[in-house]
């Protein structure tokens, strides 16, 4: 809930009460079941909760591996801004830190 904007709080907090009860369920209906059945029924419910987890952390991952690339592409043609106030391109930025050396 931490990384939710306050704008989005209650959309989270759903998104994860929703979780919680299914995940609560599926413990609560294992124990009423024979041993065997709870335990597939508890490995069901862990598997399905952690594919799930990597499956956001994929999409998540390639959401801001799509955003920087985009940002890349969006700022390649700006140029460096100089403490002097002067514009100089990334090639002169180069030369002249190579010649300060």
């Amino acid at each position: 809930m931490g990384a939710v904007p306050p704008s989005k709080a209650g959309s989270g907090a759903a998104l994860f009460q929703t979780a919680v009860e299914l995940g609560l369920r599926a413990v609560a209906a294992a124990g009423q079941l024979p041993a065997a059945q709870g335990g597939d029924l508890l490995a069901a419910a862990r598997e399905a909760f952690s594919a799930g987890l990597h499956v956001v952390g994929v999409v998540a991952a390639v959401f801001y591996a799509a955003l920087a690339v985009l940002a890349l592409w969006a700022f390649r043609h700006m140029r460096v801004l100089q403490e002097d106030g002067d514009r100089n391109t990334p090639q002169q930025d180069l030369r002249s830190s190579r010649s300060r050396v």
